[in-house]
């Protein structure tokens, strides 16, 4: 087990649970539930899908990176959407300014926006706070995109992601990952997950369900 920062990280797809990265206050809350005491009946697929993968990340956790490719080939394979929401730990000098850098892809389109972030895990451990707008600007220049100097002049892109920050905590995200499978046609509603194996029996299981109500 590899630490970075006030991270503590490891392979997502051994039949373990996920890797997680803790938030500094929350360290004593290492071996409990990701998401504790929260209110988890806010989460809902999008409007004309049954059943969704809803994940809390942070573009600077090791643990994320390790976990979004099975997430990305789990909703692609099973057809249901990933919903991704930011959750930057206030312990990594550039997480939420690469939350931001991926609200003004995302704004372009949602697959730049999620091509983004595959760069970002995939380049993880080379990241900085220095170089982080370098390589943004990078990107940017390799899809054909401007890249402001003033990205979001009118603060809409850090309300966003401030947003998902207040839903999380809503929610009783406490690390990161934490991953739901959320459903619109089967009780329970909502079920965190804690392995591949898992999430992909649990969307199943969830589609079945909402088969079986139609």
């Amino acid at each position: 087990m590899r630490s970075n920062g006030t991270c503590f990280d490891g392979q997502l797809l051994r039949p373990v649970r996920w890797l997680i990265a803790c938030h500094p206050i929350l360290l004593v809350m290492i071996l409990s539930s990701c998401a504790a005491g929260g209110d988890t009946s806010i989460l809902k697929p999008p409007n004309g899908s049954v059943v969704a993968i809803v994940v809390f990340e942070d573009l600077q956790c090791v643990g994320c990176a390790s976990a979004a490719p099975a997430l990305e080939e789990i909703a692609r394979t099973e057809n249901v959407p990933l919903i991704r929401h930011d959750f930057p730990s206030p312990a990594h000098d550039w997480a939420r300014k690469a939350a931001v850098f991926a609200r003004f892809f995302d704004s372009r389109s949602k697959k730049i926006g999620d091509e983004f972030r595959r760069h970002i895990f995939a380049e993880q451990l080379q990241i900085t706070s220095d170089n982080l707008s370098a390589l943004a600007a990078q990107f940017a220049a390799r899809h054909n995109i401007g890249l402001p100097f003033a990205i979001d002049p009118d603060g809409r892109f850090v309300q966003q992601v401030q947003q998902d920050i207040k839903l999380g905590l809503r929610v009783g995200v406490q690390h990161t990952p934490v991953v739901f499978v959320v459903t619109t046609a089967a009780n329970p509603s909502v079920v965190e997950v804690d392995d591949a194996e898992h999430l992909s029996r649990v969307v199943i299981e969830m589609k079945a369900k909402a088969s079986k109500g139609r």
